[in-house]
């Protein structure tokens, strides 16, 4: 007997058994465009899949005694005074300045205990100059009177030892009484006299023991 006739039996009853014989059937165009537009339904979900954003869900505000540091992720605007003259470092150039000081675009650090801003800034206005261009901004242990931040946006940031109002999805007043989280925050920042009062829009916060608002994908 050829050789060839046991093969092609053999090699038939493989293509049998992995059921790829069905595919010359009448429906074969049709089975390949079927999976053809499933690959492209899953691609076309995964190409159009959006970057997580989250609902604004509480309005509020709150007074801390013990905030952090800032870190601006994105850029703001802030303005500084002081009725006692404060070092500024201008591109490695010292300044000494009283009264107000306004800064646009700039990001960086902010440390409200000790006055401490470090970064870089498009505007900078005083009394005495108005500076345009991007410029590396300094201001160590300067004892500033107050802190105004604007535009303010962060992913994060914990607070301590202060009162939290809430207008929306409720009306509530309390004491934070353990360290409280605060979710996806859009607003401003007035930092004087020892207090930081922070107020605006979050997508969720915890404290007390208690989680306030519900984070939520679009």
């Amino acid at each position: 007997m050829d050789w060839k006739i046991p093969a092609t039996i053999l090699i038939l009853a493989f293509i049998v058994g992995l059921g790829i014989l069905p595919l010359f059937s009448n429906d074969f165009n049709g089975q390949i465009a079927n999976q053809f537009s499933s690959v492209d339904s899953l691609t076309s979900g995964i190409l159009n899949q959006k970057t997580p954003t989250y609902e604004e869900n509480v309005q509020f505000s709150m007074s801390a005694l013990d905030f952090p540091t800032l870190r601006t992720a994105t850029p703001v605007s802030i303005i500084v005074n002081s009725k006692q003259k404060y070092s500024l470092i201008l591109d490695s150039k010292n300044l000494s300045l009283k009264g107000p000081l306004s800064m646009k675009n700039f990001t960086g650090d902010i440390d409200l205990k000790s006055g401490k801003l470090v970064g870089v800034a498009s505007e900078i206005v005083s009394d005495y100059f108005d500076l345009e261009g991007k410029t590396a901004v300094q201001l160590e242990n300067s004892g500033l009177d107050e802190i105004k931040v604007s535009d303010l946006i962060m992913s994060d940031f914990t607070a301590n030892n202060g009162v939290l109002k809430t207008e929306k999805p409720q009306t509530m007043e309390a004491k934070i009484s353990s360290p409280a989280k605060v979710y996806g925050f859009k607003g401003s920042m007035d930092y004087s006299n020892g207090t930081a009062t922070i107020s605006g829009t979050s997508s969720m916060i915890q404290a007390n023991g208690l989680t306030i608002g519900i984070s939520q994908i679009k």
